[in-house]
């Protein structure tokens, strides 16, 4: 009996998938933009209801169309503007934890 194995993938397809993970969602409000903080905050916002069969894309188009305002409100007197707030996503006990550079500075329930 012998095994079937997949082709390997190429060096450019790979290059090519790994490019494609690094364009994450984004939003501008109020001065700040808001960016998932990585493909996993992403992944774990696909484990919130009404996420199944949708791409990470889409997942993280919803989020921010549905949460940008309330995420831009709970900071907006603590952070200053211009800023770069990347956002972390909990399913589990449905919190986005706002950071800027390497501190916390906003956590918000959903």
């Amino acid at each position: 009996m012998s095994s079937r194995r997949s082709p390997k993938p190429s060096r450019d397809n790979c290059r090519l998938l790994r490019l494609r993970r690094r364009v994450l969602p984004r939003r501008a409000r109020r001065g700040r933009t808001w960016r998932a903080a990585g493909s996993r905050s992403i992944a774990n916002a696909g484990e919130l209801p009404g996420s199944r069969g949708k791409t990470d894309d889409e997942i993280g188009e919803a989020f921010f169309d549905g949460q940008a305002e309330r995420l831009a409100a709970s900071i907006v007197d603590d952070v200053p503007s211009p800023s770069e707030i990347r956002v972390v996503v909990d399913p589990y006990s449905r919190q986005a934890f706002l950071a800027l550079e390497n501190r916390i500075r906003g956590i918000l329930s959903f």
